[in-house]
């Protein structure tokens, strides 16, 4: 049978269910100071640390009760792990939340400079200047067959042989709608001096464009795109980001 506690004991532990907070903290402090680590007691204190919707009340008996037994409460640690246990759930909610920022940076500045080299392809487009107007060279590619994805069963579609690759240059009217005129002898010079004519035109009325296919070796690099009595261009690497 639990022993009676001494009455000034038992009106703080009253006094911790009082209605208001200043009065039950003050009874969780003086229990500290009374020095009464009784059952009732502790259990008392507990039972605030727990439930109290205070959270000064709910210090000054966590407090106590570490006075009381040089320990923490088995209320308070379990109340401790729980928030120990939610900080790293909120850095990783901020973590997570700051990658998110920096990837829309990352992403924002991406597009500036995708759209800037975009721009910066379209304004810097070669022109050809020809007897019958002027042409602008809107892209190049290299693959291994003319038209562009043909079926090498198809009769119409010339394919690479060994060693060689196909360059097909791009080419449309500056500045109106006519049908593009390609001038005879047209072909390309790399950097070594090997040269090549185109052996494959096709061209479209409406929107009116043109396209030239050389045969070239796989070992040839950097063409200049030639029109014999006319201006010729350098194929700027830019051509072939183009899609």
């Amino acid at each position: 049978m639990a022993q009676p506690v001494p009455a000034n004991v038992e009106k703080l532990l009253h006094d911790l269910r009082a209605k208001e907070p200043y009065i039950r903290k003050t009874a969780a402090e003086e229990l500290g100071k009374l020095s009464t680590a009784d059952e009732r007691v502790l259990s008392a204190l507990n039972n605030v640390i727990t439930t109290d919707d205070n959270k000064y009340v709910k210090r000054a008996a966590a407090d106590t009760y570490f006075v009381l037994t040089g320990k923490r409460s088995p209320e308070e640690i379990i109340e401790q792990k729980s928030i120990d246990a939610e900080v790293p759930h909120q850095q990783q909610t901020a973590t997570l939340a700051d990658k998110v920022r920096r990837n829309q940076r990352l992403i924002i500045a991406l597009a500036v400079i995708v759209i800037g080299i975009w721009l910066l392809i379209i304004f810097t487009r070669p022109e050809i200047n020809t007897s019958a107007g002027a042409l602008v060279i809107t892209k190049a590619r290299f693959t291994d067959r003319v038209p562009p994805d043909c079926t090498s069963s198809s009769p119409t579609c010339s394919t690479a042989q060994p060693g060689y690759r196909i360059l097909i240059v791009w080419m449309k009217p500056k500045g109106g709608d006519n049908e593009p005129t390609i001038p005879r002898g047209v072909y390309v010079v790399a950097d070594n001096g090997a040269q090549a004519e185109w052996f494959h035109q096709q061209t479209n009325v409406s929107p009116p464009w043109a396209f030239l296919a050389f045969a070239v070796q796989d070992s040839d690099r950097n063409f200049k795109l030639v029109l014999p009595d006319n201006s010729s261009v350098n194929l700027n690497p830019m051509l072939y980001l183009i899609p």
